[in-house]
């Protein structure tokens, strides 16, 4: 019923859950390989030991930042897109219990968003000044206004469950309950993309230690996503360019 924006593609599904990708396998595994390529027997392992020591800065002085994004999902949950109000408030209140309990570096705020009257210790959610801080730092994320995106049910309950947790150093984002019920980014300056890549792993693995039974994950889908073109790593990497002589070409 939705076509969507013309100049935005995608894949016109998500799912509800981890099930959903053994029940409608046959309409999943064709969206799949037709964004991924065939779907193999077992998904690939990423991990550190697979990184590469290839800097993402060559020439020194052009790469501004790099950053490395993870999405996640709680196994025994609805994803956000079947999710009820109350999945929504367990999910926040398991991943920022196991947040809190980070140190070191990592050690940071959470800030559920503002309205929100889902997490106890700040009812109302975020103040105005600490919304304006997170969103000049471009840390904090939005009601969906996409009619393709609302469709899918991500603005349902908004925005009770939902919040952003920060670090000190203001390297490290939890988002909470947005399109997934985890995404995780790691920001450093610079080129050194292994650093961001190392300490968002570190994040992962403290989080996932803290849940019942992990991350949603399938042997031949990797982790999964409610967005099928997202799933597998679920890992996204982008750094951002200077080129300074680019507006002298015609």
């Amino acid at each position: 019923d939705n076509k969507g924006h013309p100049a935005l593609k995608s894949l016109g599904a998500v799912a509800g859950d981890a099930e959903s990708y053994d029940i409608f396998a046959p309409l999943f595994d064709r969206l799949i390989e037709s964004r991924h390529g065939k779907i193999p027997s077992e998904s690939s392992k990423c991990g550190r030991r697979s990184l590469t020591t290839e800097s993402a800065e060559p020439f020194g002085g052009y790469v501004i930042s790099s950053k490395v994004s993870a999405s996640r999902n709680l196994e025994e949950f609805p994803f956000p897109p079947a999710a009820a109000r109350q999945d929504r408030e367990e999910v926040e209140q398991i991943i920022v219990q196991s947040a809190a309990a980070m140190e070191g570096s990592l050690r940071g705020q959470y800030y559920p968003l503002a309205g929100s009257r889902s997490y106890p210790s700040k009812p109302g959610g975020m103040t105005m000044d600490e919304e304006k801080m997170l969103a000049d730092d471009h840390l904090l994320f939005y009601h969906p206004d996409a009619p393709a995106v609302l469709s899918t049910g991500a603005g349902r309950h908004w925005p009770h469950g939902r919040g952003v947790f920060v670090n000190e150093r203001r390297s490290l984002t939890l988002w909470i309950n947005e399109e997934e019920h985890l995404k995780a980014t790691s920001q450093q300056t610079g080129g050194n993309v292994q650093a961001a890549y190392v300490e968002l792993t570190d994040v992962l693995a403290h989080v996932s230690s803290k849940l019942p039974t992990g991350f949603a994950r399938s042997r031949r889908l990797g982790y999964l996503t409610s967005n099928p073109a997202n799933l597998g790593t679920a890992l996204r990497v982008s750094v951002i360019v200077k080129i300074p002589l680019l507006k002298h070409c015609k």
